[in-house]
């Protein structure tokens, strides 16, 4: 059984859930910042891969074991679902924070 809720609060959204998962999908844009922490048993941080709609997203990840932590990344594969992939099902427990891109100041061009 896989559990997920998504909170949205000032422009922010809060990705949550847990269970036994090949990935774990969020949605996001261009450019938007993703930040978590994923617990669980045998997370290999070799084994897991950032994608988006367009492709592989540069990250590596940190941490090993129980804990895997999820610097700030800015997301750089086009605008739809993005999945952090494991080589194998694991059970899991996770809470991503994605905050959409800096707003641009100024005129809009013609």
């Amino acid at each position: 059984m896989v559990k997920v809720k998504t909170k949205q609060a000032k422009e922010n959204k809060t990705v949550r859930g847990e269970g036994t998962v090949a990935a774990i999908s969020f949605e996001a844009v261009d450019g938007a910042t993703v930040k978590g922490v994923l617990k669980g048993d045998g997370l290999e941080t070799w084994a897991m891969l950032l994608v988006g709609p367009e492709g592989t997203n540069p990250y590596e990840f940190a941490g090993s074991g129980r804990k895997v932590k999820v610097a700030p990344v800015v997301l750089q594969r086009g605008m739809g679902t993005y999945e952090i992939r494991f080589d194998a099902p694991v059970t899991v427990a996770w809470k991503l924070k994605v905050k959409p891109p800096p707003k641009t100041k100024g005129a809009v061009p013609k």
